[in-house]
């Protein structure tokens, strides 16, 4: 939308059209069940679950000390300077109120003031995508200035995750020697500059930095640099240290993603059940599975963080007493898988295929700060497995039979 000068498109509802329960009954207990699970939840408890205490940035000391928070591009993956942007330290310095979505308990978002000095502005945020890339990604460890950065993208309509990404990019360029600015990792100054030179692509650098990281990386010949699938940057997880992530990231179908299928909730938070990190075997499954889970939630409109709490069968009661069809955890399943295999044709049409379903080198060739790499054998292994797994051929595109027996094409 940048491209067009819009900043956001705003839709005003007509109540009088609001959509009603089929089965107002059936639905009032399935949310009441649900709340009470999300009440419970160790992770989305109001005001006890870490995710309502300390938002999302709850995650930063957790995944920091796992060894998995890419830090300086990836080029390490402890960041030293974890603490100071993490959701501890954010709630007891810059954060100003909590806020929360339409009558969610959770109430993981934050706002927060800088109310003096040169990092001073009000935002809403950061979250913990956003404090680890423009934090830890670039080497930036203090918060004032992550959430100014913060402020900024919001305020020129960026993405944090692709900008940190982006100014990631540069860094490691300068201290190649690659381009002739000096960009050095966690000066804050000379990034926020590079920001708005972003924003208004401004200079050379600038207005190449503005096409994305990966364009950049490969116009400045070393597309090694990005850190990304299918030209969208990484998220805050490591796959060195989260092998199931690794795989999540290969075969999003939009790229290196981790709301495609968070297999962080098996790896860390244990759910639906506990599967070691660093273990390759039984990760297909939780990808698959997961894939599924996130398309239909996805498409009920229903916040991915509800699943912490939820299981599928809650949102077969919530669907059907919406809806009034009554459908099974089976059936939900199906839809999930078809609604990812029509994806991953749209994707087959544009002639993407299993050369595109890959990993940067770095996480294949260079250790992580715990010693760790994806081994590429174990990963050609896994997509051979995902494949046979979902109906796909050997190269990663949907045959024909498949894609009848989902009801894609007759």
């Amino acid at each position: 939308m940048g491209s067009k000068k819009v900043k956001g498109v705003v839709m005003l509802p007509d109540l009088k059209k609001k959509p009603e329960p089929a089965d107002p009954e059936k639905f009032e207990n399935a949310i009441s069940e649900a709340m009470k699970k999300i009440q419970e939840s160790d992770i989305t408890s109001p005001g006890k679950g870490g995710l309502s205490v300390y938002g999302t940035s709850v995650l930063v000391n957790v995944i920091n000390e796992l060894g998995a928070f890419p830090t300086r591009n990836a080029k390490q993956t402890l960041f030293e300077e974890a603490y100071y942007i993490s959701g501890e330290n954010l709630r007891g310095t810059i954060l100003r109120k909590q806020l929360t979505c339409f009558k969610c308990p959770v109430a993981c978002k934050r706002e927060s003031v800088v109310k003096d000095g040169k990092f001073k502005h009000e935002s809403e945020g950061p979250e913990y995508e956003t404090v680890w890339a423009l934090g830890a990604m670039i080497g930036l460890g203090h918060i004032e200035a992550v959430s100014y950065l913060n402020y900024l993208a919001n305020s020129y309509g960026l993405d944090t995750i692709e900008l940190g990404n982006t100014l990631a990019v540069a860094c490691e360029a300068s201290e190649r020697g690659l381009i002739r600015d000096s960009i050095k990792w966690g000066d804050a100054d000379a990034l926020i500059e590079l920001v708005r030179k972003i924003a208004y692509r401004e200079e050379e650098l600038g207005d190449m930095l503005a096409e994305g990281g990966a364009n950049a990386a490969e116009k400045l010949g070393a597309p090694e640099m990005s850190m990304s699938v299918k030209k969208l940057s990484i998220p805050a997880y490591d796959p060195r240290g989260l092998k199931g992530m690794g795989l999540t990231y290969a075969t999003s179908n939009r790229g290196a993603c981790h709301l495609r299928a968070y297999a962080v909730s098996s790896e860390v938070f244990g759910i639906p059940y506990k599967s070691d990190p660093l273990a390759y075997e039984g990760k297909v499954d939780i990808v698959i599975m997961l894939e599924r889970l996130f398309a239909v939630i996805d498409s009920l409109t229903v916040c991915k963080f509800s699943s912490f709490a939820l299981t599928k069968e809650d949102y077969v009661a919530l669907y059907s007493g919406m809806t009034g069809i009554e459908v099974s955890p089976e059936d939900l399943d199906k839809i999930g898988e078809r609604i990812w295999t029509q994806e991953r044709y749209f994707n087959q049409l544009h002639g993407f295929s299993r050369k595109d379903d890959s990993l940067p080198n770095r996480f294949f060739e260079e250790a992580s700060s715990k010693g760790e790499v994806y081994d590429r054998g174990m990963f050609e292994k896994m997509l051979d497995e995902y494949y046979e797994k979902h109906g796909y051929n050997w190269d990663g595109t949907v045959p024909e039979e498949t894609l009848r027996n989902l009801g894609i094409i007759e």
